[in-house]
């Protein structure tokens, strides 16, 4: 037997009634909630249809079809921005070393600089310390 829906109004759960038709003595099977007594509009002589009848609610089923769309879609947006922020994490980390290195090279070139000039120096004293020589 389908498992009964909970009542659309209260939220109790809800019960299968069966009576027995006056007019020609046949059983009816409707659905009753046992919270606020509301009742199914058809009574009808099959259990399941009775219980089909009880549980077709068609806005619910479409909302419950939107909300699952949406969640799989919020899935997929949340998947896609974790991908996005391990790249960003990433370019993050490349960004800290070619910085680092940049920092690096700098400080060589300033040394590097510093020797030229000295070199240059040493170059220009000794050329003046020739000169003199010659002079002499």
């Amino acid at each position: 037997m389908t498992e009964l829906k909970r009542c659309p109004f209260c939220g109790a759960t809800a019960v299968l009634v069966s009576n027995c038709d006056p007019a020609n003595g046949k059983l009816l099977y409707y659905v009753m909630c046992e919270g606020c007594s509301l009742e199914s509009q058809v009574k009808t002589e099959d259990k399941e249809d009775a219980i089909g009848y009880w549980n077709y609610r068609p806005i619910e089923d479409d909302l419950r079809t939107s909300i699952s769309k949406l969640e799989a879609e919020n899935k997929e947006i949340e998947e896609e921005k974790n991908s996005f922020i391990r790249e960003l994490q990433h370019c993050s980390g490349l960004l800290r070393a070619v910085s680092k290195r940049r920092d690096q090279l700098k400080a060589a070139l300033k040394k590097l600089h510093g020797s030229i000039k000295e070199a240059e120096l040493t170059a220009i004293n000794a050329l003046e310390y020739e000169t003199e020589d010659s002079k002499q």
